[in-house]
């Protein structure tokens, strides 16, 4: 039985690695039903059509902030959702103009005609995309409802838009959103929003949300879903009955205000307890509604990050970012010695420990990573472990050993890029540097950097507290050269769309961390780039998202490793190759130390590919030199970490040569001379100039990148530890406190409730009720 499971295990890993089609079988026997629970009419494929459709439009329009995840899938759109006017005909005839004419797309004419089928296109074999296409984004929609057949651009759509050939853009102010499904305010919500899960919405007010049981659902696809195994309602000696009715009860005020209605049973469900009322939690509801966990990863957080867009390009013009103040050049000169040190200093002299016990004092946790805690299984253990760096300047125990909330002195590495050569030198942070490399920006005691944050979540008391800590000490370690200020988005103005994606603050930018859990998709989401329509061509390497890029970060680690190696371009065999092993003219080999190159003069590189971390990891050290090294060799035994960091780099690297991404002869350039890697000018004056690494890619390839930064990840742990090392090397993230890494979380749910799979709000599907 073992090993016919193992041998289906590997059936499917290929299928999902290597498949480029994929076909669903869509339950027709279900139906959607309305807010009141009469059905309407049945599930059909082309429900899952239109969802894509409709969400490839969002993105066209700019309006969905997660358009990218198309890109990072690599959607075949025509094939999956677009069609001909007849069975001769090779191209679309809503692409005459050389791009999707939305005007001219029918919402009508459907790929999937078979509604017992959904058949999904990709262009190249991503095996993310299964994981991916089973997210809420991708939901079904029910395409002859009117509401969702009102979303199109062709006469007579609600959708008040521009269209500069091809470049879609919606105007929100001039949208008749009374027209579009899922809109309305409260009390409009339910009118017209089919439901075809295991609840429907019957009520949305103010005060409440009301789910009733969806009979129509559980009596198709969820006949089985109280007792997985045998779909039996009895489970472990307890009869259970489906629950009829939830009612979450939420109006308007903190955590602390939905304890307060659990407790007296105004509201029968509450998702977490707040951290300062755990003790009372534990007393009065233990045993009787009281679930506690471990530390948890949480689907969806929040980080501080640096914007990727201090200036922007306004036609052929570039010009400052509205909202980024005087910051815009200090962000601009992203791999400048007093930009590097300013970052740095923001998080290694600042103790983020203790700063963090005033929000979570149970626990102190703060953010180690530019990852969130648990899209790559260890690595947070190994950075609390002291073996790995992660995203902070110093070691761990250096903030959870100090009771002071400001640090002292500590060095970093920091990369010169020559004309001719790259070197690790390692600078010194201090009070005196953060003030030294302030100034270089004009900061005066007059005119402080205003380093304001943009938050778009509800604040608890203790987090506005942190918060306030916070603006005290980054004025003490600057002298007041560095002001903060956090700024909420209030209400519903702006909307989301513009909130996030327009009004980048100046340091800061606070945004939902996209809602998938693999460390490959994570890092696709900080590498995301586009390719901008510039006349007749295109401008390369625009940043995707307006959350920090880490695209220029990866180009100077893939630059430097072909230069520290030694690497030389197999013209046959279209990659570069390494036959000697790069070494320090001091370093030795005698005793079995491994030669060391440069590389090995970086800490967080020497820490996190050195035989312990690797195998605190999960890798076996073994083997021996062939004569030849890539990727693979890099558990050889009496390998340094430099040259281990170099060689996953240069396999990068190879992958995006053999996927057609880079121009190797561009590429070649910057190898030569490293110094175009850094942003030299005081300001942009072309997008030459602003988008450093353009001229690399191949034409309209630039999101095929995050998308090969994903796939290397995944195919394992050591390719994953060494793009979080260079995503984590830049000191992208301010590492506050994180709301997600409770060492001890409390849920509480109704008492009567049995809960299998989750203590989310939204996650009713196996809830059963105690009889």
């Amino acid at each position: 039985m073992v090993l016919l499971q193992t041998h289906k295990l590997t059936i499917y890993k290929k299928a999902i690695s290597d498949g480029t089609v994929y076909q669903f079988i869509v339950d027709t026997d279900n139906h959607w039903v309305d807010s009141k629970g009469n059905q309407k009419r049945k599930i059909s494929s082309k429900d899952f059509e239109r969802a894509i459709e409709i969400y490839y439009l969002a993105a066209s329009l700019s309006y969905n902030r997660n358009g990218y995840f198309l890109d990072l899938i690599g959607l075949d759109f025509n094939k999956t959702a677009g069609y001909t006017t007849s069975s001769s005909d090779s191209s679309a005839p809503y692409e005459s103009k050389g791009y999707l004419e939305w005007e001219n797309f029918r919402i009508d004419n459907y790929a999937n005609k078979n509604d017992n089928i959904f058949t999904f296109y990709i262009n190249g074999a991503y095996p993310y995309t299964f994981g991916m296409l089973t997210k809420e984004y991708f939901a079904a929609l029910p395409h002859d409802n009117q509401k969702i057949k009102n979303i199109h651009l062709q006469s007579g759509t609600p959708i008040s838009y521009s269209n500069d050939s091809g470049e879609y853009s919606i105007d929100q102010s001039g949208t008749s959103w009374s027209r579009i499904y899922g809109s309305g305010g409260l009390g409009e919500f339910t009118q017209d929003v089919w439901f075809a899960g295991a609840y429907y919405v019957s009520s949305f007010t103010s005060a409440n949300l009301i789910f009733q049981l969806n009979n129509t659902y559980m009596e198709t696809a969820g006949k089985d879903l109280l007792n997985h195994s045998n779909g039996s309602t009895n489970k472990n000696g307890t009869n259970e009955s489906r629950i009829k009715t939830v009612s979450i009860t939420y109006g308007s005020g903190t955590a602390d205000t939905y304890f307060e209605l659990f407790k007296s049973k105004q509201n029968d469900f509450l998702a977490s307890v707040p951290s300062t009322k755990m003790s009372e939690a534990a007393s009065l509801f233990r045993g009787s509604g009281l679930v506690l966990e471990k530390v948890v990863q949480v689907s969806q957080s929040n980080y501080i990050a640096y914007t990727p867009n201090p200036y922007v390009l306004d036609g052929t013009t570039v010009r400052a970012n509205d909202y980024l103040g005087n910051m815009a050049q200090f962000i601009y000169q992203w791999n400048s010695k007093e930009s590097y040190t300013i970052r740095a200093a923001i998080s290694g002299l600042i103790n983020w420990y203790q700063l963090s016990l005033i929000n979570l004092p149970s626990s102190g946790d703060f953010q180690l990573s530019a990852t969130p805690y648990g899209v790559f299984s260890g690595y947070y253990e190994q950075v609390s472990n002291e073996n790995l760096y992660g995203g902070l300047p110093r070691k761990y125990n250096d903030y959870k050993n100090q009771v002071k909330q400001t640090l002292e002195t500590f060095t970093v590495p920091y990369y010169n890029y020559s004309s001719s050569d790259v070197t690790v030198e390692n600078i010194t942070i201090d009070k005196a540097a953060l003030k030294s490399a302030l100034e270089k920006y004009g900061a005066n005691a007059r005119n402080p950097l205003q380093f304001s944050i943009k938050f778009g979540e509800t604040f608890t008391s203790n987090y506005q507290n942190l918060l306030n800590r916070m603006q005290q000490v980054i004025n003490d370690i600057s002298d007041g050269l560095l002001q903060m200020t956090a700024i909420p988005r209030l209400g519903t103005t702006p909307s989301a769309s513009v909130w996030f994606n327009k009004q980048s603050s100046p340091l800061g930018f606070s945004y939902w961390s996209p809602d998938y859990n693999g460390v490959g998709t994570w890092l696709e989401a900080d590498t995301t780039l586009q390719s901008l329509r510039n006349g007749d061509s295109y401008i390369e390497a625009v940043p995707g998202t307006n959350a920090h890029n880490s695209f220029i970060t990866f180009l100077s680690s893939m630059v430097s490793a072909v230069k520290v190696m030694g690497a030389n371009w197999d013209s046959n065999a279209k990659k570069y190759t390494v036959s000697t092993l790069a070494s320090n003219s001091s370093s030795s080999t005698a005793n079995g130390t491994p030669s060391k190159n440069k590389f090995d003069d970086d800490a967080r590189i020497a820490a996190a590919f050195d035989d312990k971390t690797l195998q605190a990891m999960g890798l076996t050290i073994n083997g021996t030199s062939t004569g030849s090294y890539d990727e693979n060799s890099i558990t050889q035994t009496n390998m340094s970490p430099g040259n281990r960091y170099g060689l996953l780099a240069i396999g990068l690297l190879n992958k995006l040569f053999a996927n057609d991404v880079f121009d190797q002869t561009k590429f070649a350039e910057y190898v030569t001379n490293p110094s175009k890697l850094v942003y030299s000018a005081t300001a942009p004056t072309s997008y030459q100039q602003l988008y450093i690494g353009h001229d690399i890619f191949k034409q309209r390839k630039s999101s095929d990148f995050s998308k090969w930064v994903g796939v290397y990840a995944g195919e394992g742990t050591a390719q994953a530890l060494y793009e979080t090392t260079v995503l984590d090397s830049d000191y992208s993230y301010v590492p506050r406190s994180e709301s997600g890494l409770n060492n001890i979380t409390y849920s509480l749910v109704n008492p009567n409730y049995i809960a299998r799979t989750g203590t989310q709000g939204t996650n009713y599907r196996d809830f059963g009720w105690k009889n």
